[in-house]
């Protein structure tokens, strides 16, 4: 990403131009970025925006095989350079995931979005704010558990996610308190939500 924004045509301040505007062309209204790596805590973006970005970046192919690549050996030519996926549940396959990103720094916590395919239907999952890299793992298995065995039906929920007590569902809109600052960010319409006030996101 830093090397993208340093070669992007007008350097990086033209680069950040484009993700904001990139940005609100999906509908990311309450997203802003400040540079390209992630790792400024200036940046913020909420989980209905994240789960945009998942479903929009899942059209790209390229995007797609490299996330969810479990290792990697890069050839240097004087040695080999070892990589492995930083998303557990994508190295043990076991799992249906088209599209993975990790993330961390000290203000947002470990975080994870995944573009997923459970059940023969897409699903998104974004996880913001987990204390631990096995608190996120242990609750994105779990609902990816809960998405495999109810497949989402009207009145069930992930009892078993760690540390959703505070569920709240209507029939087709749901209020989205997900978000990387803790305020609502608004409503929006989907076929099947879940969302507690732990920063937890799947539709």
């Amino acid at each position: 990403a830093a090397a993208l924004g340093r070669t992007y045509p007008g350097g990086k301040s033209a680069f950040v131009s484009a993700m904001n505007a990139k940005a609100r062309e999906l509908g990311m209204y309450s997203s802003q970025f400040a540079e390209a790596t992630g790792l400024d805590p200036a940046n913020r973006a909420s989980a209905r925006d994240l789960g945009i970005l998942v479903s929009a970046a899942s059209q790209y192919g390229l995007i797609r095989q490299f996330s969810t690549t479990p290792t990697y050996d890069f050839n240097l030519g004087y040695r080999v350079l070892k990589s492995n996926n930083t998303n557990a549940l994508v190295r043990n396959g076991g799992w249906n995931i088209n599209l993975s990103k990790t993330g961390y720094i000290n203000e947002a916590g470990r975080c994870v979005v995944m573009h997923t395919t459970v059940n023969s239907r897409p699903a998104v999952i974004v996880l913001l704010g987990e204390p631990s890299t096995q608190a996120r793992n242990n609750d994105a298995t779990n609902l990816l558990g809960w998405l495999n065995t109810s497949s989402g039906q009207r009145g069930s929920g992930p009892s078993s996610c760690r540390r959703c007590s505070s569920l709240r569902r209507s029939s087709a809109t749901w209020s989205l308190r997900s978000s990387t600052n803790g305020q609502q960010t608004g409503t929006r319409r989907m076929r099947t939500a879940t969302t507690c006030t732990t920063r937890h996101l799947v539709f």
